[in-house]
């Protein structure tokens, strides 16, 4: 019987996003008779090593604990190249952009001694990195320049395939879309220690970090009117750098105690299951990952049509809403319709959690294993 093979699985740190949650499913539900995983990261302590199954080593690749250490990510292939001396991995997967890039440049210096590599791209790479002097100068000009001789690059969404082959047009028969894992047993088997506020109110449930592209302010303003309108309150759990300018949107517009920026939750899933409207107002996304979990919890869902995701996981009025993307009209007409039609809420709590299954762990994980294959193999 053939031994299983090794893979590694690299990215900065294990907690944090979607992607990371995406990954330690994927690194979860893995045949064991087929593949052996490693998971290395640039720094250790991430909030969701907790939940890696316990045969999965953890490799550090540097020195140090802090999450978003971009030192850390530099130091990286000073680590990765006696891990694959070590472990003799058949495959390397970078998780994210920058280290993806780090990674198959590490990697293709090797020459032919070098395992294979497969870089999983988890954003629209031309929306993502635009803004940033960092991106524009290293990431942009290392995808054009490094993906193409990659074994092969794997994307999450159909969306972010096009933004990669529109970057580079050599890679537009280089990659392999696969949808992120998002239902697992964590979603499956409740917790009970989540506390929440108390209120007699109807919920809209926002999440994500406290960035720009989340589209918070659009959802802010749109919510002036879903309070009137419903009485309902907005709860966004999440952290990040535009809090203050948040908290001073909803004092401007005197939302007051109807507007809850309740932080990090460890456990989302919780408050996806009490909200009575689930609500994605993002700019942009890779995919989406909360819209499905919210699904699965059984929220109906309110989504921007941003690019690239939600309109591959939502078909219109059947398993969600779609509205334009920073349209804060659009988006409360969207969030009152079915804050104030139980029927309908119903209806797309029940087809969204069947829609839900298709994004389950094991199915994706399966689908992650054979493309795995037909990459060592070639």
């Amino acid at each position: 019987m053939a031994q299983p093979k090794t893979v590694v699985f690299a990215i900065n740190s294990l907690g944090g996003g979607g992607a990371e949650s995406h990954t330690l499913r994927v690194v979860n539900h893995l045949d064991r008779s087929r593949f052996r995983p490693i998971v290395a990261v640039s720094s250790r302590g991430g909030n969701y090593e907790q939940f890696l199954s316990a045969d999965v080593p953890i490799a550090a690749l540097s020195i140090g604990r802090i999450q978003s250490s971009t030192a850390n990510l530099f130091m990286s292939p000073a680590g990765l190249i006696p891990l694959v001396r070590r472990e003799r991995p058949a495959l390397v997967l970078p998780v994210m952009d920058v280290i993806g890039v780090i990674t198959v440049s590490t990697l293709l210096a090797l020459g032919k001694t070098r395992p294979k590599v497969a870089p999983i791209v988890q954003a629209p790479p031309s929306i993502a990195h635009k803004d940033s002097r960092f991106g524009r100068q290293f990431v942009l000009p290392g995808i054009r320049h490094l993906y193409h001789r990659a074994d092969r690059v794997i994307s999450l969404s159909h969306g972010v395939h096009r933004d990669l082959a529109a970057l580079d047009a050599r890679l537009a028969d280089r990659v392999t879309v696969i949808h992120n894992a998002c239902v697992d047993e964590r979603i499956e088997s409740p917790r009970t220690d989540a506390v929440m506020p108390e209120t007699d109110a109807p919920v809209v449930l926002a999440a994500g970090r406290l960035t720009g592209q989340k589209g918070f302010p659009y959802l802010l303003d749109a919510f002036g009117e879903v309070r009137a309108r419903t009485g309902a309150e907005l709860w966004i759990i999440g952290e990040g750098p535009d809090r203050p300018a948040l908290e001073a949107q909803i004092a401007q517009l005197d939302l007051g105690a109807a507007v809850k920026l309740l932080g990090f939750q460890k456990d989302p899933h919780a408050f996806m299951r009490r909200a009575t409207v689930f609500c994605l107002s993002s700019v942009f996304e890779g995919f989406g990952n909360v819209v499905v979990e919210a699904m699965a919890c059984g929220a109906p869902v309110v989504s921007t049509d941003c690019p690239y995701g939600p309109s591959e996981i939502i078909t219109h009025d059947h398993d969600g809403v779609l509205v334009p993307v920073a349209d804060p009209k659009a988006l409360a007409g969207a969030l009152v319709s079915v804050l104030s039609d139980p029927d309908r809420r119903r209806r797309l709590a029940e087809n969204g959690r069947a829609r839900s299954q298709a994004f389950h762990a094991k199915a994706i994980s399966s689908a992650y294993a054979d493309e795995m294959d037909r990459i060592i193999a070639c």
